[in-house]
This record gives structure tokens, C-alpha cells and sequence, in this order.
């Protein structure tokens, strides 16, 4: 074969294209390798809008968080126990108002670069958020939402005293990445198990409960849909956020070998 090949090589013949073909094969060439500038549109339409909108509510901290979501948690189990806002002139907009909230505390958390566990606190209140929201948005059984919050409060403890107490032992926050999994790598296995679940990772009573309570949401209400479903994808990307700046990445102690970009 390899003698046939050198002995009886027949060379390929140049096919004369014309040169707008020439140009348009070679563009799309190089734009293949360039992925079309993908990641130039991800981040001036998707990144960098989200941090501007999660900015905008930066003087949202911990604090006033919890006492928000305790105001208005209070004020509407009161509500849906008593049921005095059937006679509420606009209560058809409360799911849409408590899932806006939802979506605050999520973008709030995803923008947050240096109090780690208040992202986490965040993070874990926006899910009561989206409870209140869909109870006032149709008439059900609330074992549902109970079923719902029991796969959230099982995933947050455990992740908020795994960075409470790794805290203790390290200094880390959302503003680089630590790669603390070398030292700690039980702590980050069982960071990563509250995560998914607090994601609603399937087989986990938060993704059946998430599945319960968007039975719940008619087809015709498709801002409530977009705002539940955008914030779903944020408050996912701000959960694996806090576990790779937390657990990734190179670890910076003077005794651990690092290998220089330059290098």
C-alpha cells in the first residue's frame, strides 16, 4: 500500500473556486474555531445583565433578608390560614409579586462576592419565596408545599454548617477560588451533596416537590412561569458558584506546589 502510494501518487486536483466562495469557506472556518463569538453574547446578554440587576439590590445583605422573608412569610401564612386575601382587588398579581421577590434573592446571591454563607442563606430563602408564590396562585393541598420546604431545610442545614465550620478553619469568599477540596475534601463531598439537592437533583424530596408545585401553575401564566423557571436557572449557577470558588481551583497556601500561568 505504502509502495502504491509513493510510486503511483496521483496529486489532487485544485478545483477552481471563485473567490467569494473562497472568502465565505475560509470565514466560516475561522469562525467555527472562534465558536461564533459565543461567549461574547452569553456574557453581554446573559452575564453581565444579571450582575447589573443583582447590583442594583446590593444594599440587600443577610440581615435585611431574613427579616424580609420573615415579614412577609409570617404575613402570608396569616393570609392563606384566614384566607382574607380572597377579597383582595389585585390578588391575582400575589404569585407574581412573591415570585419576584424569588428572583431578587436569587440574583442578590449570585452577585454577592464576599459573605459566603449569606449567598447560602439566600440562596435557601428564595425557595420560600417560590412556596408562598405558587399557594396563592391555586387552591391545594399544602402537604405539598411542606413536602417541598422538608428537601430545602434537610439540604441547607447540613451545606450552611459545612461552610460554617470550614470557616473556622479556612478563610475563603466568592471573590476567587480557594481549592479548599485538597485539604478538605470530606467537607467539600458533603458540600456537593447539599448543593445538588438544594438544586433539586432528582430522587431528592426538593425535586418531587418542585415537580408537586409546578403542577399547580396554569399554562396561560407565562410571566409566573418565566420568573420561577429564570430563577431556577440562577440560583443554580450561584449554588455551583459558592461550591467552585469555595472547593475548586488552585489552593494558595505557601506549601502547596502551584504552577504558574506563565509557566
Amino acid at each position: 500500500m505504502l509502495r502504491d502510494q509513493f510510486f503511483n501518487y496521483v496529486p489532487k486536483k485544485i478545483k477552481i473556486r471563485s473567490p467569494f466562495l473562497t472568502k465565505f469557506r475560509n470565514t466560516m472556518y475561522v469562525l467555527s474555531l472562534k465558536e461564533f463569538y459565543m461567549d461574547n453574547y452569553i456574557y453581554g446578554y446573559l452575564w453581565f445583565p444579571l450582575k447589573r440587576w443583582g447590583g442594583k439590590v446590593a444594599s440587600l445583605n443577610t440581615t435585611k433578608g431574613v427579616a424580609l422573608a420573615i415579614v412577609g412569610g409570617a404575613l402570608g401564612v396569616y393570609m392563606l390560614s384566614t384566607g382574607n386575601y380572597e377579597s383582595f382587588e389585585y390578588k391575582e398579581y400575589l404569585p407574581d409579586l412573591f415570585g419576584l421577590f424569588a428572583l431578587l434573592f436569587s440574583l442578590r446571591a449570585f452577585t454577592i462576592r464576599k459573605h459566603t454563607i449569606g449567598a447560602w442563606v439566600l440562596l435557601t430563602l428564595n425557595h420560600f419565596w417560590i412556596a408562598l408564590a405558587v399557594s396563592f396562585n391555586e387552591h391545594f393541598n399544602y402537604t405539598e408545599v411542606i413536602f417541598y420546604l422538608s428537601g430545602i431545610v434537610e439540604a441547607s442545614i447540613p451545606g450552611f454548617l459545612l461552610l460554617y465550620f470550614l470557616s473556622k478553619k479556612e478563610k475563603f469568599n466568592l471573590d476567587d477560588y480557594y481549592g479548599h477540596a485538597i485539604e478538605h475534601k470530606y467537607y467539600a463531598f458533603g458540600f456537593l451533596l447539599s448543593a445538588i439537592a438544594l438544586m433539586g437533583f432528582p430522587i431528592t424530596t426538593t425535586f418531587l416537590g418542585e415537580d408537586l408545585l409546578f403542577a399547580h401553575i396554569h399554562e396561560d401564566q407565562i410571566f409566573l412561569m418565566s420568573i420561577l423557571a429564570l430563577n431556577y436557572v440562577v440560583s443554580g449557577i450561584a449554588i455551583m458558584r459558592i461550591y467552585a470558588r469555595v472547593f475548586m481551583g488552585p489552593n494558595h497556601k505557601w506549601y502547596r506546589p502551584e504552577a504558574r500561568r506563565s509557566a
